[in-house]
């Protein structure tokens, strides 16, 4: 439901000439980065987010391998790991 309505806005903004394509760069954190994949499924025919930037994204889920993010939902989608395993890091001490 997300995607759907984020990709509607920006259906809306460039409809109305307030925005282009080119003007947006999703950034979602764990399961929220996978958000990206379901905006590029509901705009227009032919039309990418230009930017996905994906933070800690959820890996390893049956939920990422159904409906996550890959490299054809957007121009570049760039992912950011900040911890080691799936988010049990550890501080040594």
């Amino acid at each position: 439901m997300v995607g759907k309505a984020v990709a509607d806005l920006m259906k809306g903004l460039i409809r109305v000439g307030k925005a282009k394509v080119e003007d947006f760069h999703f950034i979602g954190h764990s399961l929220g980065a996978q958000v990206g994949a379901f905006i590029s499924q509901n705009l227009d025919e032919g039309q990418l987010i230009p930017r996905v930037t994906a933070l800690d994204p959820v890996i390893g889920t049956p939920f990422k391998a159904l409906y996550g993010l890959d490299s054809s939902d957007a121009k570049f989608v760039d992912v950011i790991h900040t911890s080691s395993g799936y988010g049990n890091a550890k501080v040594q001490s």
